[in-house]
């Protein structure tokens, strides 16, 4: 395939009488032609590096993202960048690469362009075929960029953007984030699920099909964000992918969650739309009538837990949560007091109904109750505090600061709480 990108570059070239480019669609190069005549300084510097830069990829990105048709984009003498015709390489309806000529005097004319534009119609799929190979690249980009999203505050929106520009997802549609994560097993076996799953989304890719999402592997798990035009592909999509990522939590012996956070219409929100996903797998961790093995749980989270969920996705700075809970996550018992409280409070303050969920004696729970109230300084008897307090607890499992513990629970020593 290589050697037909090649030969059309050069043909290209030859019939227009300027030398050629073809690039993908992140502007990094597959194929040149022959340059006789002086190269202005991006063009040799493209060829060089093999990609444009960061900058020059912004530039050009303005006038030609989503491009079904030739456009001619101006100089720039700050980038010394001459004016150049860019004819895009359009396969199912997208660009997927670009054909550029220099032409600062604007010499090439519209039925050239027109020839050029059905040249590559022909070859589009093979140059779909050619870009994923050309591949592990391209693919170490996107999840670089995805990663970007997931992490870095300042540079988020626009990496956000560059998987759009860079053809990694569909221009045409909205984005979806969605969480992988195999549960009830030891960090190695959450990272090994992450990284296998990863790796057979690798192989999807770089099928001759063309796909609709990028991913990458974070906090041990498989993140993806996805192309969708509406909930019912959104659905299809995380469906078809969780049938992928299912095997490998079968081969671990763990429990799949998947979270899907909302669409968004403008890529730069994907990262709103991770952190939906994100509440999302929780929730079908932390209540488990939520979701079942292989569940999704798609945002917004449904029922009584709606609210915990809208508000774990806020800024904790925004919502804090109740003092005395960070009292007692710091408590060596910390796991034993929070899910003891959390029991408690999920049946109304019953002791009776609670001491038997916790398989205590009333008075060891009534114990814990008393040892609670001292450390988070707060009166279990007070409506208000109780209310802030289980909203808190539910948030704080939401936003991650804690996991419910599923082994039965220990008992705590007996010590002086007066």
């Amino acid at each position: 395939m290589e050697t037909t990108l090649q030969r059309t570059v050069d043909l290209l070239a030859e019939r227009i009488g300027r030398p050629a480019v073809l690039e993908d669609g992140g502007l990094r190069l597959l194929a040149f032609s022959t340059h006789t005549e002086p190269l202005d300084p991006v063009r040799e510097r493209s060829i060089l590096r093999r990609e444009a830069s960061d900058e020059v990829r912004r530039y050009l990105m303005r006038f030609i993202r989503n491009a079904r048709h030739p456009v001619r984009v101006p100089g720039d003498d700050d980038l010394e960048l001459e004016s150049r015709l860019c004819v895009p390489v359009v396969d199912d309806g997208e660009p997927i690469a670009y054909v550029w000529f220099v032409d600062p005097d604007s010499v090439i004319d519209a039925g050239d362009a027109d020839w050029c534009c059905h040249q590559l119609s022909e070859i589009a799929d093979g140059v779909r075929r050619s870009i994923a190979p050309s591949g592990l690249h391209s693919m170490a980009r996107a999840s670089h960029l995805v990663r970007s999203v997931l992490t870095d505050d300042e540079t988020a929106q626009e990496s956000a953007r560059e998987l759009v520009d860079g053809g990694y997802l569909s221009a045409d549609r909205g984005v979806a984030a969605v969480v992988f994560r195999a549960l009830d097993s030891s960090d190695a076996v959450q990272d090994a699920f992450a990284a296998s799953a990863a790796s057979a989304f690798d192989a999807l890719l770089l099928g001759p099909r063309r796909q609709s999402f990028v991913h990458a592997v974070h906090d041990s798990a498989l993140v993806c964000f996805v192309s969708s035009a509406n909930e019912a592909e959104c659905r299809a999509t995380v469906t078809a992918l969780q049938t992928i990522v299912a095997k490998h939590t079968q081969e671990g012996g763990a429990r799949l969650v998947t979270g899907v956070g909302g669409i968004r219409l403008d890529p730069a929100d994907a990262r709103a739309s991770y952190r939906e996903a994100l509440v999302a797998a929780r929730a079908a961790d932390g209540f488990p009538h939520q979701g079942a093995q292989g569940s999704q749980v798609y945002w917004p989270v449904s029922g009584a837990n709606e609210l915990a969920a809208r508000i774990a996705v806020a800024s904790e700075a925004d919502f804090p949560l109740h003092p005395g809970f960070y009292t007692l996550l710091d408590d060596p018992e910390a796991g034993i007091l929070l899910e003891t409280l959390e029991t408690y409070l999920d049946v109304a303050g019953n002791v009776q109904t609670a001491a038997a969920k916790l398989h205590l004696h009333r008075t060891s729970l009534y114990y814990r109750l008393h040892r609670i109230e001292k450390l988070a300084s707060t009166d279990l008897k007070d409506g208000g505090e109780r209310l802030n307090l289980h909203l808190s607890l539910k948030v704080a499992m939401l936003r991650g600061h804690y996991l419910r513990r599923r082994a039965s629970l220990g008992r705590i020593a007996e010590e002086d709480v007066s």
